[in-house]
């Protein structure tokens, strides 16, 4: 069984011995994102690996997995989204040190070395959402609305008389 991660760590530390942590984190711990969640419930499996590169630069890749419930933006009903994210961060104490990561590697900056991993992990979900949340098409409550407002409207459009018809008469 997973353990709860840990809320901060020594990041260069981990870095330097090639360590791994593994475990969870509660979704009510996550103060940012919980405005754009129908609940915090649940929790969030994360994985990650630090390690130093031939650079000596320091690296966290990470994986994080689980559910989380939001508004279908579609129908305003709850829905499940599964998240399921890679992510690889230099960690950085200073400006300086982040204009060597190579430019897909986005830093991550730390507190005097300490690395705060709910905080890392929060932003790395919130950049997994998508920007509109909704259902599957066939699985939208909202689906069947959608189609029957189409067809009245094509159906309102057939029956308008063209503003240009009396240009035909003219000829």
């Amino acid at each position: 069984m997973s353990r709860q991660l840990p809320l901060t760590v020594d990041a260069h530390k981990l870095a330097k011995q090639g360590m791994s942590l593994d475990g969870f984190l509660l979704l009510a711990n996550f103060s940012r994102i919980s405005d754009l969640l129908v609940d915090n419930s649940g929790q969030v499996s994360v994985d990650l690996q630090f390690k130093v590169d031939t650079d000596h630069l320091h690296y966290v890749h990470g994986h994080t997995q689980g559910e989380i419930h939001v508004t279908c933006q579609r129908c305003m009903e709850p829905m499940t989204l599964l998240v399921d994210n890679q992510f690889v961060l230099g960690l950085m104490d200073n400006p300086e040190i982040a204009k060597r990561l190579p430019e897909n590697i986005d830093p991550v900056y730390l507190d005097q070395g300490e690395l705060n991993t709910s905080q890392m992990v929060e932003d790395e979900l919130i950049l997994a959402l998508p920007l509109i949340a909704m259902h599957e098409t066939q699985n939208c409550s909202a689906t069947s609305l959608i189609q029957n407002a189409a067809n009245d409207v094509n159906t309102e459009q057939s029956k308008k008389e063209n503003p240009f018809a009396i240009l035909k008469d003219l000829k």
